[in-house]
């Protein structure tokens, strides 16, 4: 019985096996002269100017925003450069957003359809 078993196993995961040989790997992208430790601080401070220049422009400060967003695009040049895994473009970062949006409201829906609306 465990033989029949053993072989049935190995008929259906040869294929899979084969399959996973034949198909070819996406290029890497390198991951740069930047040490993950500088990525994530690029990160951060991207982030943190872009929230500035959010700031400004809710103060009506035009000369603040604009330096700000030249602080961003040089930060992110930079990021660029010495962290290419890490740079997006916009349309990434967009879509990434929107789909963290969704399943957010999605979980304040499941959140209210399994408590009865309580929550």
């Amino acid at each position: 019985m465990r033989l029949r078993a053993g072989i049935a196993a190995l008929v259906l995961l040869a294929p899979l096996a084969a399959r996973a040989e034949d198909t070819p790997q996406a290029p890497e992208i390198p991951r740069g002269p930047g040490s993950p430790a500088e990525c994530a601080r690029l990160d951060k401070q991207i982030h943190h100017f872009e929230d500035m220049v959010d700031r400004a422009e809710t103060l009506d400060n035009a000369m603040w925003a604009e330096r700000m967003q030249q602080h961003v695009d040089f930060l992110k040049e930079h990021q660029k450069e010495r962290c290419p895994r890490d740079a997006e473009d916009a349309s990434a970062k967009a879509a990434m957003l929107a789909f963290l949006n969704m399943l957010k409201l999605a979980g304040k829906a499941a959140l209210s359809y399994f408590t009865f609306g309580a929550f």
